[in-house]
């Protein structure tokens, strides 16, 4: 089922219409076009912007979490008790 519905013209005489298709689903005349053809020019630079975040977040992610949080290493030297209890605590993980 396909029904057309016409909204009032604007007042500056561009007229809008609009499609509801029987699935509900609402659409602007001629939007779909420019929509259909922003994804077929856009798609190389989304996917590229996606590539270098990728390849940022893959190098730096934990010196961005350790930035973020606060944190830094710690050797056995400076906590052997903290240390002890972290391993055992893996060890009886299975980590």
């Amino acid at each position: 089922m396909l029904v057309t519905m016409r909204a009032a013209a604007p007042r500056s005489g561009v007229a809008a219409a609009s499609m509801v298709t029987g699935a509900g689903v609402a659409t602007t005349g001629g939007g779909d076009a420019r929509a259909i053809l922003d994804v077929k020019e856009g798609w190389p630079l989304a996917f590229g912007a996606a590539a270098v975040w990728f390849c940022i977040a893959y190098l730096f992610h934990q010196n961005m979490i350790d930035y973020a949080t606060g944190s830094a290493g710690i050797e056995r030297a400076q906590a052997p008790r903290l240390y002890n209890l972290l391993e055992n605590l893996c060890i009886s993980r299975g980590i």
